[in-house]
């Protein structure tokens, strides 16, 4: 069973994927219907493949006992497995840093 949560001070706490919604409005505002819809899709495939397989993903270097899932290179959705339960973690947008000018 897929459960979504945040993490807070080391804890972790009910989310409601406020940020997935405020991703899904900004593509559909900026960027139109398809292009959200392909951004949902591809966050839904995603999660069944987590539910089906939650091994199959990297594990966190950072915190061995997470899990990483790549969406694109710059979204990775972050869980946790326990027990019978997959605890969502967090949703991370890597910011994209250009070249230096120094």
């Amino acid at each position: 069973m897929l459960k979504s949560c945040s993490t807070h001070g080391g804890n972790m706490v009910p989310s409601r994927f406020d940020s997935f919604n405020n991703t899904l409005r900004y593509l559909k505002e900026n960027f139109g219907l398809r292009s959200s819809g392909k951004f949902f899709n591809s966050i839904d495939e995603l999660l069944q493949n987590i539910k089906t397989n939650p091994k199959f993903y990297s594990v966190s270097i950072a915190q061995p006992s997470y899990r990483k899932a790549v969406i694109h290179k710059r979204t990775v959705i972050c869980y946790q497995i326990e027990s019978d339960f997959i605890y969502i973690l967090s949703d991370t947008r890597r910011q994209h840093q250009g070249p230096s000018t120094k």
